[in-house]
């Protein structure tokens, strides 16, 4: 799912799905294992994971701990945004 102007939250619930959003204040939100995210000035990126016991969501603020707008993001096995450039060019 993607989306673009301010206020325009992108999300998905598939495995693998990536959700992307261009406008400021506008959450991506990939709910599906596997997922990638992107967005915008003043926004938030969550993402769902497996800790082996349940589903757990890890959420990013852009402009918090490293994180850059308009950067694909996907999770590491402990829940830790990692850049997934890469992967969400395929």
């Amino acid at each position: 799912a993607s989306t673009t102007g301010r206020d325009s939250p992108a999300s998905t619930t598939g495995s693998d799905s990536p959700a992307s959003t261009t406008g400021s204040d506008s959450p991506a939100v990939a709910l599906g294992l596997g997922g990638r995210v992107r967005a915008g000035e003043n926004s938030s990126l969550i993402l769902t994971w497996h800790d082996g016991y349940r589903l757990r969501h890890s959420v990013a603020y852009v402009g918090e701990n490293g994180i850059l707008p308009h950067t694909w993001y996907r999770l590491d096995d402990r829940g830790d945004f990692i850049l997934a450039e890469e992967e969400a060019e395929q």
